[in-house]
């Protein structure tokens, strides 16, 4: 199974995409070409413009937004920040209803999505992700 050749299928038949945003999204590659395929696919299509506001990628604010890039500043996302607890004590907190709540609004806003999305095509563009980088191996330790 070669992963590369599976994301690009996946990317090329998926109708949205959720983008979760951290400072490390914008440091992988893999994931600027998934965002650059899908902004490709919107430009194609007249969306996420001027005209039509409304695009294919659903963006959710996970983490610090300050050293975004200004293009990604200029989008609207919805903001789980203040919900993002990854430890498990939190799902037994009073606040673990915010999450849930914000969760299903969530859920509703991407069937609504889901469900203005334009017919597939085979022509949709996808910008080529990198190979893989070579990791060098690791130091063998001196004694």
């Amino acid at each position: 199974m070669h992963w590369p050749s599976n994301l690009r299928d996946a990317l090329r038949h998926s109708k949205i995409m959720i983008q979760l945003l951290t400072p490390q999204y914008y440091e992988s590659r893999w994931c600027m070409a998934e965002q650059n395929s899908m902004r490709a696919r919107e430009q194609m299509l007249g969306l996420a413009s001027l005209e039509v506001s409304q695009g294919l990628i659903y963006p959710i604010l996970y983490s610090d937004s300050e050293n975004f890039p200004i293009e990604e500043k200029e989008r609207s996302w919805v903001d789980f920040k203040d919900v993002a607890h990854p430890d498990p004590v939190y799902q037994q907190s009073r606040k673990y209803l915010r999450f849930h709540t914000r969760v299903n609004n969530l859920a509703a806003d991407l069937v609504r999505l889901a469900n203005q999305v334009p017919p597939w095509r085979s022509d949709w563009p996808d910008v080529d992700p990198p190979e893989p980088p070579l990791m060098p191996p690791p130091q063998i330790p001196r004694f």
